[in-house]
């Protein structure tokens, strides 16, 4: 979070995806958080706080909360 942080300082919003990609562009994101962020879903994001919840839930693996893990799967 604190990278995320660092390069998206002063961003205005209300931004749209490609805008908070190139904000981060221009303050040096690293390629990691960058191939990351390209997994955002294309919105109009309303803060910071936005854009990190967006990136978490990017993060997480499949049919993550979805109250089914750790079970086995249904039979056909």
């Amino acid at each position: 979070m604190d990278q995320l942080t660092h390069v998206l300082a002063g961003m205005p919003y209300p931004a749209a995806f490609w805008q908070v990609i190139a904000w981060a562009d221009y303050n040096g994101v690293d390629s990691q958080l960058r191939e990351i962020m390209r997994k955002l879903p294309a919105k109009t994001y309303l803060s910071l706080r936005d854009v990190a919840v967006s990136l978490e839930r990017c993060q997480l693996p499949p049919n993550s909360g979805n109250g089914s893990a750790g079970r086995p799967p249904r039979p056909a």
